[in-house]
């Protein structure tokens, strides 16, 4: 048998992963076919992806004969409602494949839960509690992830409470805040394969040299916080407000608008607690969410360790995982509207978006002021950005946005060419034209006193 701390262990061998039809584990599969590593998917059935190979597995079975090659081997699989296995037989279940790894002397990685603990509120977090109990002392690596959010095929808790929200017409907003901890499946899954793939220097030790280039010693020796060693690693981002999350997933990923509804969190989960004697689904709900209050106070997350940046939660619960695309759209529709001034149609939009991404590299400016109610200030920013250095990316935008609608001739047939309207309509029209002129002509000679004013005291 040898140690899975044997210095010297050649890379590029077998990533076995269990439960690798789940939320986290197909999601796992992919990176890792898509970054080139050879993997061994462990679970029931089939795998959708294809991999290198593919072996049944059950908790209730003995655990599988690993390659002589495997690298590392990634314990996913649960029974999350335990309604299949006893604590006990999940407990033997992970010893028993940590003991596969170490036979070929592969390492082993255990992801747990934030909820990890002994008086945890659920089966759930008792169990991952005991077989870090059993995995710390052998010299494995546990991670502790917070919430698991995103990506295209949701899972999980994530996915029933997007199926809740497509549904209900509001959601509860806690009072105190309950408090969980997010990470999004693509950032847990990068922190899983560098702790897979990377060179570890366990207890201390320094890898041998043998089978490393000089670049690869040279990083491992400049930067010893990137090798993983034996021990807990939680990986989660800041506390955020439960039912912040729930309005955000309602907002950004199902794009629904729901109604929020007062609840006290104390009375709230005492009532339900009660009725969890008749009914268990409402007991089940009570245990999960005193689960995620119990995590959202977990300690501070090991993910700058590990080099992996935690996304926003509003980019991360796009479909796509990146709201970047939505920030150019937003940016398009106050630009064009001011250009316009009116609401600008759809295929300005996309054109802006396109012009962005290949003349400027597509990345959003962030969150400007005057993407919202204050694009009606615009003007005057216009007027400023010709002489202030620090408004040039702004301008340059406004410049996209006018080349926009100067390379389309159905800019002129949505500017010139209109219909027939009642008199009155034509009259405020025209008022309006001149309470914005008159706007921008003080807009105007505000600034430029503003300008002459700091330009004679530096003369000073």
């Amino acid at each position: 048998m040898r140690s899975p701390h044997e210095p010297g262990r050649r890379s590029g061998g077998f990533v076995a992963i269990t439960g690798a039809n789940g939320y986290i584990g197909s999601a796992l599969v992919a990176a890792a076919v898509e970054k080139g590593c050879r993997v061994l998917a462990l679970s029931r059935k089939p795998v959708s992806v294809p991999v290198g190979v593919w072996m049944a597995y059950d908790l209730r079975g003995a655990p599988p004969e690993l390659p002589e090659d495997t690298q590392a081997v990634v314990h996913l699989a649960a029974d999350v409602e335990g309604r299949e296995r006893s604590e006990e037989e999940e407990v033997e279940a992970a010893k028993a494949l940590a003991s596969a790894a170490e036979k070929v002397g592969a390492r082993f990685i255990f992801v747990s839960s934030l909820s990890a603990s002994p008086k945890a509120p659920r089966r759930y977090g008792r169990v991952k509690w005991a077989i870090e109990r059993e995995l710390l002392p052998r010299g494995h690596v546990v991670v502790r992830p917070g919430l698991v959010y995103g990506g295209s095929r949701p899972g999980g808790l994530y996915a029933q409470l997007l199926q809740f929200l497509q549904k209900s017409p509001a959601y509860p907003w806690f009072f105190p805040p309950l408090m969980v901890r997010l990470i999004h499946v693509e950032e847990l899954v990068e922190a899983i394969l560098k702790l897979s793939v990377l060179p570890r220097a366990p207890l201390g030790l320094v890898p041998d040299i043998g089978g490393r280039t000089v670049e690869e010693l040279a990083k491992v020796l400049r930067r010893p916080e990137l090798v993983p060693r034996p021990g807990v690693y939680p990986l989660a981002g800041p506390p955020v407000a439960f039912s912040r999350v729930l309005q955000m997933m309602a907002r950004y990923r199902l794009r629904r608008c729901l109604i929020p509804i007062p609840v006290p969190t104390g009375p709230f989960l005492a009532v339900l607690r009660l009725a969890g004697a008749f009914f268990p689904r409402l007991g089940d709900m009570e245990r999960r969410l005193r689960s995620l209050r119990e995590s959202g106070t977990a300690s501070a997350s090991c993910h700058t360790q590990l080099e992996v940046s935690l996304r926003d939660p509003v980019d991360g619960l796009h479909p796509s995982g990146s709201g970047r695309r939505r920030q150019l759209l937003l940016e398009g529709f106050f630009l064009l509207r001011y250009i316009f001034s009116t609401r600008p149609p759809v295929f300005f939009l996309r054109v802006y978006v396109r012009g962005v991404e290949e003349a400027l590299g597509g990345k959003p400016l962030g969150k400007p002021w005057w993407v919202g109610p204050g694009w009606r200030l615009l003007p005057l920013l216009d007027l400023a950005s010709r002489h202030l250095a620090n408004l040039a990316p702004w301008r340059t935008r406004l410049e996209v946005a006018l080349r926009v609608g100067e390379c389309h001739p159905a800019l002129f047939q949505h500017l010139v060419v209109t219909k027939a309207r009642h008199r009155w309509a034509v009259t405020l029209e025209m008022l309006f034209a001149l309470a914005l002129e008159a706007f921008k002509r003080a807009a105007y000679l505000a600034t430029r006193f503003c300008l002459a004013l700091t330009n004679s005291r530096r003369v000073r």
